[in-house]
């Protein structure tokens, strides 16, 4: 999905009358789109949502060392959601 595509999506479900949105599946912190990341959709929903989310599923590593975990700090999520795996 682009990001044009994605902010399609949330023109859509705004539409729909959505209220929230979260943001998961696979692990959304690695997407990308040139130079747009995560953190420019959740922005975008944050215009469209009252609450906006991520849940990840990855170990820690992605979010814990993404470059744009910064960027997602600045944008107050409403919920986010970490799950570890311990390994050993």
């Amino acid at each position: 999905m682009t990001f044009d595509q994605a902010v399609e999506a949330l023109d859509t479900l705004r539409r729909m009358d959505v209220r929230f949105v979260i943001f998961e599946g696979g692990e959304p912190f690695v997407w990308r789109d040139g130079n747009y990341t995560l953190a420019d959709v959740v922005r975008e929903a944050k215009e469209r949502f009252s609450c906006v989310g991520v849940t990840t599923n990855e170990n820690g590593d992605t979010i814990l060392n993404s470059s744009s975990r910064s960027d997602l700090d600045s944008c107050e999520l409403g919920y986010m959601s970490l799950e570890l795996r311990m390994r050993g």
